[in-house]
């Protein structure tokens, strides 16, 4: 009998999660946007202070981390946990030049299970509501 693979399942990295979509703005403003303390507050939640490579954080909502990697106007890479989580994730915010505007993606792997999976499914799915009704309302 055929293996079934369950959905999210990494062979490396346990459970994974990824969301994407194109937004009608330049690679510059959409980075500009996702780093500015809006759109930080949006997908990150509300520093005390300025996100920094190499140095922790904790936001006011409970999320804990370190920025590991920033290369400006295509990714960073950082740890990412829920302050009650036992486990330490690995979040990428990817940044790609589309043909008309550019897409934003966030990929979320080392999920401990398919519960934590859905709950950041259901994270990042209202992330990029907000996101949308952020730019839409900046547009008029």
């Amino acid at each position: 009998m055929e293996d079934v693979k369950e959905v999210g399942l990494t062979k490396d990295v346990g459970y994974q999660f990824g969301k994407r979509k194109t937004f009608d703005l330049s690679l510059e403003d959409a980075w500009e946007y996702m780093f500015s303390n809006e759109g930080l507050r949006i997908w990150l939640g509300t520093l005390p202070g300025e996100l920094e490579l190499q140095q922790p954080f904790q936001t006011r909502e409970g999320i804990v981390g370190k920025l590991r990697l920033m290369k400006p106007f295509s990714h960073i890479r950082m740890t990412w946990a829920k302050q009650e989580w036992d486990n330490t994730s690995t979040l990428q915010v990817r940044l790609i030049k589309a043909k008309f505007g550019t897409t934003i993606c966030f990929h979320q792997e080392k999920l401990l299970d398919k519960a934590q999976r859905v709950e950041m499914k259901t994270y990042w799915d209202n992330v990029m509501e907000k996101i949308a009704q952020t730019l839409s309302k900046n547009k008029n």
